[in-house]
């Protein structure tokens, strides 16, 4: 069995790292970690779980582990400073934290608006997007997991940048408020949300600077906050730099995703909803409006699954050499 530690595990990505894991056939949990529930006791937090250790440690990168995989669920800023101390751990390493996703120290100051302290690291770590980059993947012992909103609008571009066919896309984007962190904001209050829907960071959001760097073309993009707990639908309006109709580029997407397990492509008789993909670890992409130059399309994920967790599970699956399905839903709750 493979022994895995959560580090962050009482985040919204912690918990659904243990929940997920519950169900993998070839895991063992031995470590949770978390700096605010050092020597609790688990249970207080998964009530019922079985076969977890009995208490939150505290997560110190210096001291040596018997860890086969490490989660490191935090946010950014926490990971980057700790670099040199996790790459004498001698175990796989998957970052949920947006620390190592660019491979420009420049961008990360701008959008993260702190100083990259092992900039020489960036371009050494794949980025954890396994229907782009599985070979990577699979030959690292450190992995970048991508962002929710990065992740839903690069399956939605990628298809159609790789062979340099969007001249620009405009992607309005709605999540779920986990999408925000377990941390209290003013914003994420109850009564601010519930039976509004808010625009926020309109072409300066964070996860920006990795459509930048994995999508070739001009983006505008205008994320919003919705009144549900997860779940995420990217609505992408693109323009095209050559003519082409429906079956061109349905053709171009049905190819690209063919051995994707986890994407699902969609026609014209399809309702795009976040009800197709929250509760499991696929993005769903519809294909609706195409003339000559214009392409429209929707990709719904959810956020804490496919745009999280799920996507690190999947990418422990392939640094393990395990299949890339193994312990991960890929069917909705619907309900």
């Amino acid at each position: 069995m493979i022994k895995v530690g959560i580090v962050g595990a009482t985040g919204y990505t912690g918990i659904e790292c243990v929940r997920l894991l519950q169900h993998h056939p070839q895991i063992t949990i031995t470590s949770l970690y978390s700096h605010q529930a050092v020597d609790k006791d688990v249970v207080d937090i998964f009530p019922g779980a079985k076969n977890l250790p009995p208490k939150f440690e505290a997560f110190d990168p210096k001291k040596k582990t018997d860890l086969d995989c490490l989660f490191l669920a935090v946010p950014h800023g926490t990971v980057h400073p700790m670099m040199s101390d996790l790459l004498t751990l001698e175990c796989k390493i998957i970052d949920l934290s947006a620390d190592f996703r660019l491979n420009d120290s420049s961008l990360f100051q701008k959008f993260y608006l702190e100083k990259h302290m092992n900039p020489e690291q960036l371009t050494g770590v794949p980025y954890g997007l396994p229907e782009i980059y599985k070979k990577e993947i699979k030959q690292a012992s450190f992995v970048a997991n991508p962002g929710c909103y990065s992740t839903a609008s690069i399956l939605a571009l990628y298809p159609l940048t790789k062979q340099g066919l969007i001249s620009n896309a405009v992607i309005d984007a709605k999540s779920g408020v986990t999408g925000a962190g377990k941390k209290a904001s003013e914003g994420t209050h109850y009564c601010e949300v519930n039976e509004h829907l808010s625009a926020y960071n309109t072409n300066a959001h964070r996860h920006q600077a990795e459509l930048k760097e994995h999508c070739h073309c001009d983006i505008v993009f205008s994320p919003h906050l919705v009144p549900m707990s997860r779940g995420i639908i990217a609505s992408c309006y693109i323009t095209l730099s050559n003519s082409l109709n429906y079956d061109d580029v349905q053709a171009i997407y049905t190819e690209f995703y063919n051995e994707a397990p986890f994407v699902e492509v969609h026609g014209l008789d399809h309702k795009a909803t976040t009800q197709d993909s929250v509760g499991s670890n696929t993005c769903h992409i519809t294909l609706k409006q195409v003339t000559e130059k214009t392409v429209i399309l929707f990709a719904s994920i959810d956020n804490l699954i496919k745009g999280a967790s799920g996507q690190a599970i999947q990418n422990m699956n392939l640094m393990f050499d395990l299949p890339e399905t193994m312990g991960l839903p890929q069917i909705a709750l619907r309900i």
